[in-house]
């Protein structure tokens, strides 16, 4: 996005430059060398130049204030993106940041569900909890599961995007939470 704003500005710049140019002296030199056929309107000429330039133009003032107007509003939407890109990124550090909160959070949980299933599985040998204690401590544990598969999914996903916004690797970018 910041590099076709920046285009834009180049672009708004040329209209500027040709809204100026048109003031620059233009000559045109060229040359009627060969057998003419029929009745010519001119007389013949061997080579002609000719120059021209504007001296004077009412509506040519106001190109030129447009043109200039058009490079002011190309800059101000380039600032306008460039903020917008730098808040994006911000937004996506963040995440990225809460995600491997999150991501480590859920781990040690899904450790703590896992060596819950194995007391109540001892408990059950042992015939003090029951079987529905049991399945709902497997339950506990595949839900946490599913929840660390989820923000391993959410991690890389802004992983990605944030790599996109600051052009490195998605692979290199970890958070630091100092």
């Amino acid at each position: 996005r910041v590099l076709g704003a920046q285009d834009d500005v180049k672009k708004a710049h040329a209209q500027l430059a040709e809204a100026h140019d048109a003031y620059v002296p233009a000559i045109t030199a060229g040359a009627g060398i060969g057998q003419g056929y029929g009745y010519l309107p001119s007389p013949p000429t061997l080579f002609e130049v000719t120059a021209g330039s504007l001296v004077f133009n009412v509506s040519q003032f106001s190109y030129i204030h447009s043109a200039q107007a058009g490079l002011h509003a190309a800059q101000l939407a380039l600032e306008d993106v460039r903020e917008q890109v730098a808040e994006d990124t911000a937004l996506a550090y963040i995440a990225l940041d809460h995600d491997q909160q999150r991501e480590r959070t859920i781990d040690q949980q899904a450790g703590y569900a896992n060596t819950l299933v194995t007391i109540v599985q001892e408990r059950v040998d042992a015939g003090q909890d029951t079987q529905i204690d049991l399945t709902q401590a497997r339950l506990t544990a595949a839900q946490l599961r599913v929840a660390t598969l989820r923000a391993q999914d959410d991690l890389a996903n802004d992983r990605e995007h944030l790599a996109r916004l600051i052009n490195l690797p998605p692979a290199s970018l970890q958070t630091d939470n100092s």
